[in-house]
Formats: C-alpha cells, structure tokens, sequence
C-alpha cells in the first residue's frame, strides 16, 4: 500500500474556510496535514465508541443490576452521609 493517496472530495464551503484558515494560522503546514488530523481525531472517537460498546455489553452480560437507592443508601452508611 502506498504512504499516500490523492483522494479529491467536495467541502462545504464553511469546512474549506475552516480548514484553510488552520493552514494560514500556522496550525498545520497545510491542507493535506489539516485533513489528517480531523481523520485522526474522527478515528480517537471511533475507537472511544467501540470501548464504550464493549463495557455496555460487558455490563450487560455481567448479571442484574441493582437498584441505584440501594446503592446510594449503602454508600452514605459506609461514608456517613
């Protein structure tokens, strides 16, 4: 597979603004960098979805729950409030 690939897309105006103005600000070198790091931050909240799917299901899967005024009411006897 190759280091990179030309891939063209269609932005909105606002985004191409938005991505542009990062490259004058200085915050990236330019578009292809900009672009990178919005994929990046898009595949962190992908991996942060799949860890939060697999503790629900492994909550799930870990028997009934109890009732929270069950558990509020051990907590302030062990803690005293």
């Amino acid at each position: 597979m190759p280091l990179s690939q030309t891939v063209t897309i269609e932005l909105t105006p606002e985004t191409a603004a938005r991505l542009n103005a990062a490259v004058a600000e200085g915050l990236y070198p330019d578009l292809a960098q900009a672009v990178s790091a919005v994929v990046n931050v898009w595949d962190d909240q992908e991996q942060a979805r799949t860890d939060l799917r697999s503790l629900l299901e492994a909550g799930m899967a870990s028997g009934p729950g109890e009732p929270a005024e069950q558990v509020f009411k051990r907590l302030r006897q062990r803690y005293g409030k």
